[in-house]
């Protein structure tokens, strides 16, 4: 009846108003909750510390904090540069530049640059792993570290790794790098290699290149040498 469709009308115009006031408290509130978290992180993020310990993967945070801001800024910078890691490391071992000693957070640092093919970390961990005097003793460790680095030219490695060889009795590798390293003229291995000479060992005997190269380094005031 028309009357019942009056009252239908009158029943929507009722309705209309109040979904639509209801539609305007509930918009701005459901921008406020889509809005808040991107406020938020827009107030949190620029913090630079945050940021640090969201991404850090060496140094601990509650430790970071002690640090002075020097300290603070090198650690942030260290994050991805081997040759920072390196310093750092290095620090953290000996106990320098403001750092707390701390070996065993050294020797991560150290680690994380030489995985970036660092030849100062690899040099400086090695010589610890060699000698066994801060660090436990680990001469397997160190060959795997040092023959990532053979082709590197660089006569330290040459050197230790001759050193590390001796130790484990492999005459025949020790002299191969002391050749290489007499030939860059490094007096330790001349005298180890005319020595390995002299007595044929790991190879055959050749008493003059033997005399040649202990000679060489008695001449360059080599303490050892100058007592053969």
């Amino acid at each position: 009846s028309q009357q019942q469709l009056n009252e239908d009308e009158e029943q929507k115009e009722e309705q209309f108003p109040q979904q639509a006031q209801q539609q305007k408290q509930e918009q701005p509130q459901h921008q406020r909750e889509q809005g808040q978290p991107q406020n938020q992180n827009q107030s949190f993020f620029p913090n630079f510390l945050t940021k640090f310990f969201k991404q850090a993967k060496l140094y601990p945070d509650d430790e970071f904090k002690k640090l002075d801001e020097t300290c603070q800024h090198l650690v942030i910078e260290a994050e991805n540069d081997s040759t920072d890691q390196f310093f750092i490391g290095k620090c953290l071992i000996e106990g320098q530049n403001n750092f707390p000693k701390n070996v065993e957070l050294g020797v991560k640092y150290l680690e994380k640059s030489i995985s970036d093919r660092n030849i100062e970390s690899t040099i400086y961990l090695c010589q610890m792993l060699y000698k066994g005097d801060i660090i436990q003793r680990d001469l397997k460790k160190a060959k795997k570290y040092l023959s990532k680095q053979l082709n590197s030219n660089d006569l330290r490695i040459f050197v230790l790794y001759g050193k590390i060889n001796m130790k484990e009795n492999n005459f025949i590798e020790a002299r191969k790098y002391f050749e290489k390293a007499s030939k860059e003229s490094d007096l330790y291995s001349m005298y180890k290699y005319g020595k390995l000479l002299f007595i044929g060992c790991g190879g055959s005997k050749n008493i003059k290149d033997s005399i040649h190269y202990l000679q060489l380094s008695a001449d360059q005031y080599y303490s050892d040498a100058e007592c053969m």
